[in-house]
């Protein structure tokens, strides 16, 4: 494991621009996602939230081949909705 500061995230957007967002530890701690909706509720949250705690990327190989890559990592504490508030 190798830790990092800071992770930059390269990504296409709705009209099909390439831009670069990045998530610092020392600055950014706060980060909120896309949820993922694996059934079709209709009072489900859109997004996720979450506190980055570290930043890092590992080696990794898949089991057959000999060849390794880097699969950068983010450590983070998710934070649950609170359905009685």
């Amino acid at each position: 494991m190798y830790l990092h500061q800071v992770l930059h995230i390269n990504y296409t957007t709705y009209n099909m621009c390439q831009v670069q967002d990045s998530v610092n530890v020392c600055t950014s701690l706060y980060i909120m996602a896309l949820a993922y909706k694996d059934n079709e509720e209709a009072d489900c949250h859109p997004y996720w939230y979450a506190k980055v705690l570290s930043v890092f990327h590992v080696k990794v190989r898949t089991m057959g081949h000999s060849d390794t890559r880097k699969m950068d990592t983010l450590w983070v504490h998710w934070f649950g909705q609170d359905p009685d508030h």
